[in-house]
């Protein structure tokens, strides 16, 4: 697709108003509160595990 002064978006800060952006900051907080209580698949915790030790032997 070709952009065009008409299509081209701005860079210039985009003024949003507060309670829009409370809203916002809302619902993020409730799509990503699950994860952030979830654990970490053990795949995860391994490599994590690997990367202290690792570390520590530095």
């Amino acid at each position: 697709m070709m952009m065009t002064d008409e299509t081209r978006s701005s860079r210039e800060p985009v003024s949003v108003p507060p309670a829009v952006e409370r809203q916002i900051d809302e619902n993020l907080k409730l799509l990503y509160q699950q994860q952030l209580q979830d654990d970490l698949p053990d795949s995860l915790k391994a490599l994590v595990e690997k990367l202290r030790a690792k570390d520590q032997k530095r």
